[in-house]
């Protein structure tokens, strides 16, 4: 779909090149290229988290990084408006350390570092802080579980449940797909498997996809499954 993030681009040129027969390598790591105010210092921040691929060319690794070059710029913009109070917070923390463990030379001119965090925080705890009462009556209404992942909730699950009991669960490490492959070999097993894909391919938009599925589609994933299992409940009978 030429979108996504380091992630999939990396993923998807390490599959390519090995299947054009190119030793390939995926490679987590960070992309820091930003300096701070001293220029032998580097500033390494989570949004520099990075994904990229090796490629074993002309006797030696080399870097492939398949990501447009602009996705720094694009991190970029989802700065914090806090991000430079959290700098200087980091910078008296790294500071303090370094008094901690012994390195005491120079230190005492960054000592007034420390009233900055301090100043910052009154500033904000007058102007912008709020009371305890608007931040309950904000708290208010039904909260969501948080620990309801996206498509957790897939009717795909009776499915399985349902294989579970025929001896045909899935293994921990098998993928969807190559599951059904295994259950489609079976010969034991008469119920059509072209049904389950259809739901599977469902199910993985519902489950993965960041912009999920339409509640149409969603009907449809219910009804499909209610399909596979009164076939299958038939085919008991």
């Amino acid at each position: 779909t030429r979108s996504g993030h380091c992630e999939y681009f990396a993923t998807a040129a390490a599959l390519l090149l090995r299947k054009a027969g190119v030793p390939s390598r995926y490679i987590t790591g960070y992309a820091v290229n930003e300096r701070s105010g001293n220029k032998n210092v580097f500033l390494v921040r989570g949004r520099h988290a990075h994904a990229w691929t090796l490629a074993h060319v002309d006797g030696k690794w080399q870097y492939f990084d398949t990501t447009p070059p602009n996705w720094g710029e694009i991190a970029r913009q989802e700065d914090s408006v806090w991000e430079a109070f959290y700098d200087v917070w980091d910078q008296v923390i790294f500071l303090f350390y370094k008094w901690r463990w012994g390195e005491r030379k120079d230190i005492s001119s960054y000592m007034g570092l420390l009233l900055v965090p301090l100043i910052l925080f009154l500033v904000w705890r007058i102007f912008f802080g709020k009371s305890p009462v608007s931040i309950e009556k904000k708290g208010k209404g039904p909260k969501k579980d948080a620990n309801l992942l996206p498509g957790k909730d897939s009717e795909f699950y009776k499915v399985m449940e349902y294989l579970k009991s025929e001896g045909l669960g899935r293994h921990s490490w098998e993928p969807l797909f190559q599951w059904i492959e295994r259950i489609e070999k079976n010969k034991n097993f008469h119920i059509s498997v072209d049904k389950i894909k259809k739901i599977v391919s469902l199910h993985y938009r519902y489950r993965f996809d960041p912009d999920g599925i339409t509640q149409k589609e969603k009907k449809s994933l219910q009804f499909l499954v209610q399909n596979w299992v009164n076939d299958y409940e038939n085919n008991l009978q």
